[in-house]
């Protein structure tokens, strides 16, 4: 697979939201995106966003954890009410 995984550590608020800010315009950087006739900027790539968290009660040592995970999948548009049908890459995408 080609996944990557970094940790953030948020002891320090502001180095934590510089790594995070650094992490999501990686992202965005390597996003592959194209014209169709529903969305001028339809995502041609598969992209996994997992946000693990988790924290602790300094008063009484209480742990809690969650996770988020949102997937945009490239391609997952109708065929043809997006016109990507009629484009052969496209087609391919999905």
């Amino acid at each position: 697979s080609n996944l990557t995984k970094i940790e953030i550590d948020t002891a320090e608020f502001e180095e934590g939201m510089q790594g995070l800010k650094a992490v999501m315009a990686s992202a965005a950087r390597t996003r592959s995106v194209a014209c169709t006739k529903m969305n001028s900027v339809s995502s041609r790539s598969h992209s996994v966003f997992m946000l693990h968290l988790s924290g602790m009660n300094e008063e009484n040592g209480t742990t809690v954890q969650g996770a988020l995970n949102l997937c945009d999948l490239a391609g997952s548009e109708r065929l043809d009410r997006s016109g990507a049908g009629n484009n052969a890459q496209r087609l391919k995408e999905t």
